[in-house]
């Protein structure tokens, strides 16, 4: 193992020109990492140039996108897909607007930064109330991973119970529906469980 400092490459891939920035102590593993990260191959890759100023986010990995503007990269919108160049974008009626840089967060304007905390909140509440709704509906049941909170699109979870090898899983379906699943060589031990929960 080389005892280089790791330095900043910035590596672009070559078919969608896509550039990220990895931390490596050569330009050939550097080159190498990057084809990783883009999920390619090494000869796939465009270019791989030091990036002396993104040396300083080595120890999080954590490129700020107000770091990239300014380094001549584009960012794109969290909220909208739309792709950010510079410090100024055009809102809906096509007016000039300003983009919010936040950490590792760009958004083209002020609406698209309140639309996608909106829909934070939207998918922690929904969440909430599917753990609330699960625990209630199965008390008899340990939960032990859940699966409903920002980013997860949709609510699940897995579970554990008495006489279970491998446990199961429940998933909310449109409309707010549970749908509830179990190995098959636990489907015995679910079965008793369910039936006797039912006649108690």
């Amino acid at each position: 193992m080389s005892d280089k400092p790791l330095k900043a490459y910035a590596v672009t891939e070559r078919s969608e020109a896509m550039t990220v920035i990895v931390f490596a102590s050569s330009g050939i593993a550097a080159r190498r990492l990057g084809a990783n990260e883009h999920d390619t191959e090494f000869e796939c890759i465009e270019s791989c140039r030091r990036a002396p100023w993104a040396d300083q986010y080595q120890s999080t990995g954590k490129i700020p996108s107000q770091a990239w503007i300014d380094n001549g990269y584009s960012q794109t919108c969290d909220y909208c897909e739309t792709v950010i160049y510079g410090d100024t974008t055009e809102d809906e009626d096509g007016k000039p607007q300003a983009p919010i840089f936040e950490g590792v967060h760009a958004y083209c304007g002020p609406g698209c930064k309140e639309a996608r905390q909106q829909d934070i909140a939207q998918r922690k509440a929904s969440g909430e109330a599917f753990k609330t709704k699960v625990q209630t509906e199965r008390p008899y049941l340990t939960f032990t991973l859940f699966r409903a909170d920002y980013p997860w699109i949709y609510n699940s979870a897995e579970f554990s119970f008495e006489g279970a090898k491998y446990g199961g899983g429940v998933t909310e379906k449109e409309g707010g529906k549970l749908e509830w699943h179990v190995n098959a060589e636990d489907k015995p031990a679910w079965d008793r469980l369910t039936a006797e929960q039912e006649a108690a």
